[in-house]
């Protein structure tokens, strides 16, 4: 009996080394729900970047942890007695790292699906606001097409005729010459 618990204690230490199974709480539940202590979006948005870099190098790290794992299990098996125990051993951590892997993989999955959703509604706003522009520049155009305005922008459309005034400031030249005429001045 000793024995067995030696065995199953040498290989639960060992069990600490792969970071598969460092994290226990899940990922998911942690990457929807606001931290308590963030008081502002950013530091909100940095804690959950760095929550989804822990999980997407976790996963890129999963092979050779599993490769890590299998070769200990491996040579336990061959090296100990309690065949019965290693693979019980073995059998709770596959379970153990096929449930984190999961976990990691809903992280993954739900923070790409966020940044996704974030970039459409980025994308949607654009639109919508290139769309109010092209509609302005349209309305524009046609208020320039129906007044004509494009035609007569060249022309320059000076009063005939002005009220008299005593200096006659505002009469044209030919006018100022009959008033002149007719006053005696």
């Amino acid at each position: 009996m000793f024995n067995a618990v030696r065995v199953s204690l040498k290989i639960q230490t060992k069990w600490a080394f792969f970071p598969i199974l460092r994290h226990t709480g899940p990922y998911l539940l942690a990457a929807m729900s606001m931290p308590q202590e963030a008081s502002n979006y950013d530091e909100v948005s940095m804690q959950q970047s760095l929550l989804f870099s822990d999980s997407l190098k976790d996963l890129k790290n999963l092979r050779t942890q599993l490769y890590s794992a299998a070769e200990y299990f491996e040579l336990s098996y061959a090296n100990d007695d309690q065949k019965q125990i290693v693979i019980e051993t073995l059998k709770d951590y596959a379970v153990k790292a096929i449930v984190n892997t999961v976990d990691h993989l809903g992280s993954v999955t739900y923070k790409v699906n966020e940044f996704l959703d974030e970039k459409v509604d980025d994308v949607s706003g654009t639109e919508l606001q290139v769309s109010c522009v092209e509609e302005k520049v349209r309305k524009c155009q046609e208020y320039i097409d129906l007044k004509g305005i494009s035609q007569q922008s060249l022309m320059i459309n000076t009063p005939m005729y002005h009220k008299r005034r005593g200096d006659h400031a505002w009469c044209k030249p030919e006018q100022v010459k009959i008033s002149r005429m007719q006053t005696g001045s």
